[in-house]
């Protein structure tokens, strides 16, 4: 909390853009009000190249863990796999969404029958 409030007064440039928030918070914050309506987080560590690791890579295993998401392993998004991955979970996840409890995993089929293996 420290750092969220230094950051806040620190940034001119963005002290006008957090008025608008009444209140700061941090991700622990925000996560217990995501647990608390059971809403499962998938996390991706991105792989930074610039800093030789994956960013954050322990809060989000901690997100996903806490929630009941899954967690990837870093990858570079900029390759083509880590696109592939990246957006083969996203579209599984929308057709389990859209399809519910009975399309669901037949919408997922469907999808991976013309397209090719998801990643995810």
């Amino acid at each position: 909390m420290e750092e969220v409030n230094y950051k806040r007064q620190k940034s001119k440039f963005c002290s006008d853009n957090y008025e608008q928030y009444e209140q700061s918070t941090t991700w622990q914050t925000e996560l217990a009000k995501i647990i608390e309506k059971n809403i499962p987080v998938d996390c991706f560590a991105v792989y930074n190249s610039s800093k030789r690791g994956a960013v954050c890579e322990k809060q989000f295993e901690d997100i996903s863990k806490e929630t009941g998401g899954e967690m990837f392993p870093a990858f570079e998004v900029e390759l083509e796999h880590g696109q592939e991955l990246l957006i083969g979970h996203i579209t599984k996840q929308i057709l389990l969404y859209v399809g519910g409890e009975g399309n669901g995993n037949e919408l997922v089929n469907a999808y991976t029958q013309k397209f090719g293996k998801m990643h995810a």
